[in-house]
């Protein structure tokens, strides 16, 4: 609930729940989706501009994902990174490249179909910004496709409209 929230930029309410499920599960050892719910804390406070607090969740979720040995959850914590880099570092991007290259690759060879797609988004829109018309063309169609095979509106929706973009 509380990601969805921070995706529908109600933020004051996303954070308070994240923070509080994130609490309650190191208060119970649970460690099951506790990674997650970092990475979703990270998601929301890069939303509100806390750059420098959504990178330090997000290598925290990445280091979390690698100890425990939690592979999916770990190519979405590479994707994360990428994307917290390409806001709190626009200069390095081939790092964010790097990243994203990664979390896809390991998405694809994994199956997880979601991830794959926001890794082409992540890819689209930093080539867009880099002004690589083709490259960012060619990304963002593959996520749209994807995520209207999977009728993921809401990101197939964000697909389309850097995809329009590009376009004028």
């Amino acid at each position: 609930l509380g990601y969805s929230l921070a995706l529908s930029a109600r933020f004051s309410e996303a954070e308070r729940l994240l923070r509080e499920a994130i609490d309650q599960a190191s208060m119970l050892l649970m460690v099951v989706f506790h990674s997650q719910m970092i990475m979703w804390l990270s998601e929301a406070r890069l939303l509100t501009g806390a750059v420098h607090e959504a990178a330090e969740l997000a290598d925290e979720a990445l280091r979390n994902t690698r100890e425990r040995g939690e592979a999916v959850l770990e190519a979405w914590a590479l994707r994360l990174t990428a994307q917290v880099t390409t806001r709190r570092e626009p200069s390095d991007e081939a790092r964010a490249e790097a990243l994203y290259r990664d979390a896809k690759d390991r998405a694809e060879k994994l199956g997880v179909r979601p991830l794959t797609a926001r890794c082409h988004l992540g890819l689209g829109t930093l080539y867009s910004r880099r002004g690589k018309t083709d490259d960012a063309r060619a990304h963002l169609s593959t996520a749209a496709r994807l995520f209207r095979e999977m009728q993921m509106r809401l990101w197939a929706d964000r697909a389309a409209a850097e995809l329009r973009l590009l376009s004028g």
